[in-house]
């Protein structure tokens, strides 16, 4: 993943209220470590406690 690369984090959150459809975050890499990345939330009304480990889809899906 590059820098300011944006991806999408796909799942549900511990909160989250409506569970009928994952809630779809996007987000942009700010920094890459190799196998860590630190990303900023691109969402502003996203609720991303409980969201740890989910999926995260690049443009190569």
């Amino acid at each position: 993943m590059k820098i300011n690369e944006i991806v999408y984090n796909v799942g549900w959150g511990m909160i989250q209220e409506d569970n009928t459809y994952p809630e779809i975050v996007k987000m942009q890499c700010v920094k890459n470590m190799g196998n860590y990345y630190y990303m900023k939330t691109l969402n502003t009304d996203v609720k991303l406690h409980g969201r740890s480990g989910s999926a995260v889809v690049d443009k190569n899906g």
